[in-house]
């Protein structure tokens, strides 16, 4: 992929920096040898298919037991999609700490840091709903379960179906959704995708859908959702 020769020359350029040599990778050499791979190499883009509200919908009410695997599973879901999460912010969750969650009468309130490269924390909160897709009612249904107090949020259960103290890593995320889904249609991402596809499809402005996706730019956000609903963002409605 282009992306990955541009990576390998920027580690080419550190290690002539590192060595006392200069190189740079702007030179109109190099900068006709990249135009060309770009040129040849170049690969459409391919994103994650939205997990559209309705399928997701769906899916929960297939989560319909009571043993620990299936609160886990519900509340990881529904958290992970309507907070709009990667799947490296979902698995980092904890009770406590800083990276966490609050539950409030209102909803949830996350707090997220370190993501992606920022040491900041950030902010967001999921609002309670009045039906099966409450996130805020799947948390508290799980941690009255588990009796969880502190440490990782989400965890491995085991066979006996017991929950241990390994917390899930970002893979184990991929593993639950297939399970769950019954087949490798979907990714992860799929749940940050499909909160910004469905929220735009409900009619929510860009900036607040932004304010969950905390994308930085909103052409980004534009992205998921053109690629969500290409004929509802047509201006040929208006003619």
């Amino acid at each position: 992929a282009v992306s990955t020769i541009t990576g390998a020359l920027a580690a080419i350029k550190h290690a002539h920096a590192s060595a006392g040599l200069a190189l740079d990778p702007h030179s109109p050499a190099i900068a006709a040898v990249m135009a060309g791979i770009a040129r040849c190499a170049s690969r459409p883009l391919r994103r994650a298919a939205a997990l559209d509200l309705e399928t997701f919908r769906t899916l929960i009410a297939r989560i319909d037991g009571t043993d620990v695997r299936a609160l886990r599973d519900r509340a990881l879901l529904l958290i992970g999609f309507f907070g709009a999460l990667r799947r490296s912010e979902l698995v980092s969750l904890d009770i406590g700490g800083r990276s966490r969650i609050d539950i409030t009468a209102a909803g949830l309130i996350l707090h997220l840091t370190d993501t992606k490269g920022q040491a900041a924390t950030e902010t967001l909160a999921i609002p309670r709903r009045q039906d099966a897709l409450c996130a805020a009612a799947a948390l508290e249904r799980y941690l009255a379960a588990t009796q969880l107090r502190r440490g990782p949020l989400f965890r491995a259960v085991n066979k006996a179906g017991r929950l241990g103290a390994r917390r899930l890593d970002a893979t184990s995320v991929r593993h639950i959704l297939i399970a769950r889904v019954g087949a490798p249609t979907f990714s992860p991402h799929s749940l940050r995708a499909g909160f910004i596809t469905a929220a735009a499809q409900a009619g929510a402005p860009e900036h607040l859908i932004q304010r969950v996706s905390r994308h930085k730019s909103v052409n980004v956000l534009r992205g998921y959702i053109r690629a969500g609903e290409p004929f509802a963002t047509s201006a040929a409605h208006y003619l």
